[in-house]
């Protein structure tokens, strides 16, 4: 329990120390953030500086800079925006309460959706079957790639909804679908494992022979099943709240994502500090209410779990070989030329241009191969990198935990705005927030291995021998660490992928003109209704990665099951 309270402590107090010193990321003092944020052409003087200096009251080392922000949050005072002068913690929380009710009534979707596709399997029902793949499909899609499409179908071509804005609850209706389907898939996998293994309880089946009636077991098993995935649902919830971005700036929306947003665009780091401060508040709070939920059901629940393993075999290998075939005829069109040429712009579909032309008459089939390297190459090179850190950093055993528990509080999408704020915007800023996100994984699995290998009879008797630290690390626990891990990081390069993707879309990865597919899906949202083509074939490869990502994982996680 120290153990536990320690970790939480050094985690926020460590994501609020590199909070502080986030001007100070850039390698230069703050002053000259300051006029990059407001006068990017400006020559830069030493008088300019000491100028902006004395009005902003800006440190002048990096423990001044620590001490003063530490001092002022004490009195709530987040300072300034560098752009607007306004108040930086008002302005960060200006639309808060769209985006809070936005995912409010995403995850209330959530839960209903999952729900309807379990029950059916809790039930006996013939549907039943189809549940894990629905459930699938759904986790597997980007929740911003969803938002295009049912912007292009339903408010586009259907004219059911707007296409923008916050101004009546049918402005809602877009962006809660965008969130709250994608959400119900992976809310509802963890929920379809609960059922399972309440099903698999021995309660179950006594109730059944002394007859009791379908319907109350019906209810009992629903019950039991949510139980255990409330804290998770209040997890999901805090990092929905912090990662409506995408979906804000797809469909317009004032919320508090779309003004973090636009404060990493200009570089507004006074007000990136304080939406970091309120998405810790966030997690804290919600950490301590999914805690509290597990403290209160852990003694209803403790002695009556079965386990259940998630099943596997040749169909999912076979599924994740279809998955991948767009991606590979999106490869093929590598020999293409994606040259510019307005004589064709906006062409339709054909055999000359099988996926169309876009705005500057390139064809669309070529970028989108070319895309391949910026979208999948960057990700398998962050993979690679992830990997080889994971396993650096995962023979170290506890303090992994801690470092992971500070990076997991914040989530990809809200890291990379903020390094973009800092760094700038390029896909060397996306890789770095997907890399400090996408290590934890692997390093927390290599520890778990680690842990095993350790626990086994060789291991033991070798360390009684007398075998050093580095023999037995050597022998006994690398060649089963690698493997595992290197296995592990292949699933993740489709959800790197996605994340470098999502970053694009919203314009602080890959820059303006880039063959990402991220970047070729947020260009296309501007002809929708002029050419609704040039969204299709992003829409279709970042669909396929999404659903390799989830069949992959599940193909691993299975294996481990299984061993």
């Amino acid at each position: 329990m120290i153990r536990k309270a320690f970790a939480v402590v050094a985690s926020v107090v460590g994501l609020l120390v590199l909070t502080a010193l986030l001007p100070w990321l850039t390698g230069r003092e703050p002053a000259y953030a300051v006029l990059r944020a407001r006068e990017r052409e400006r020559e830069i003087t030493p008088e300019l500086i000491e100028a902006v200096r004395r009005e902003y009251g800006l440190p002048t080392t990096p423990w001044e800079s620590l001490q003063q922000w530490t001092t002022n949050i004490l009195h709530g005072d987040f300072g300034t925006s560098w752009v607007t002068g306004q108040d930086a913690f008002a302005q960060a929380v200006n639309g808060f309460g769209i985006t809070f009710a936005l995912t409010a009534t995403s995850m209330a979707l959530c839960v209903f959706v999952a729900l309807a596709l379990v029950l059916p399997r809790i039930a006996g029902m013939r549907a039943g079957k189809w549940t894990p793949s629905v459930l699938a499909v759904l986790a597997a899609l980007p929740n911003f790639v969803v938002a295009v499409l049912l912007l292009w179908w339903l408010a586009v071509e259907l004219r059911m909804f707007s296409v923008s804005g916050w101004a009546s609850p049918a402005h809602m209706v877009l962006p809660v679908l965008a969130i709250g389907l994608p959400a119900a898939g992976l809310y509802g996998r963890v929920l379809l494992i609960s059922a399972d293994t309440a099903l698999a309880e021995p309660w179950v089946e006594s109730w059944r022979t002394n007859g009791v009636p379908k319907s109350t077991i019906i209810r009992f098993v629903t019950w039991r099943s949510l139980l255990p995935t409330l804290s998770q649902l209040t997890l999901f919830f805090a990092g929905t709240l912090s990662a409506t971005a995408a979906i804000e700036v797809t469909f317009h929306l004032p919320g508090f994502g779309r003004n973090v947003v636009a404060a990493a665009t200009a570089g507004d780091i006074p007000v990136l500090q304080a939406a970091v401060t309120v998405v810790l508040g966030i997690g804290i709070i919600c950490g301590f209410v999914a805690q509290a939920i597990r403290g209160q059901y852990a003694r209803k629940l403790r002695g009556s779990i079965a386990t259940v393993g998630r099943p596997t075999g040749g169909r999912r290998f076979w599924s994740l070989i279809l998955s991948i075939i767009p991606i590979v005829l999106i490869a093929l069109g590598v020999p293409r030329s994606a040259d510019i040429d307005s004589a064709q712009r906006f062409f339709s579909p054909s055999w000359q241009h099988p996926l169309g032309t876009d705005q500057l008459g390139r064809d669309i089939w070529a970028r989108l191969a070319d895309g391949i390297g910026a979208t999948i190459g960057t990700a398998i090179l962050v993979t690679v990198v992830c990997a080889l850190i994971a396993l650096v950093i995962g023979h170290l055993g506890a303090p992994v935990q801690f470092f992971g528990d500070a990076m997991n509080a914040v989530p990809a999408i809200l890291l990379g705005l903020i390094l973009a704020g800092v760094l700038g915007r390029s896909m060397l800023t996306a890789a770095i927030a997907v890399f400090l996100v996408g290590w934890i994984p692997l390093a927390v699995h290599c520890v778990e291995v680690a842990n095993e290998a350790a626990a086994s009879g060789h291991y033991r008797f070798a360390q009684t021998m007398g075998a050093s630290r580095w023999h037995l690390l050597k022998l006994h626990v690398l060649p089963t660490t690698i493997p595992a891990v290197v296995r592990h990081a292949v699933t993740r390069i489709a959800h790197n992928a996605i994340a470098l993707a999502a970053l694009g879309f919203l314009g602080v990865g890959a820059g303006v003109g880039s063959p990402d597919w991220g970047v070729i899906l947020n260009e296309s949202t501007q002809y929708l209704e002029r050419a609704p083509w040039l969204a299709w074939g992003p829409m279709i490869g970042l669909a396929s990665l999404g659903v390799a990502a989830t069949i992959a994982t599940d193909r691993f996680v299975g294996k481990r099951q299984t061993n």
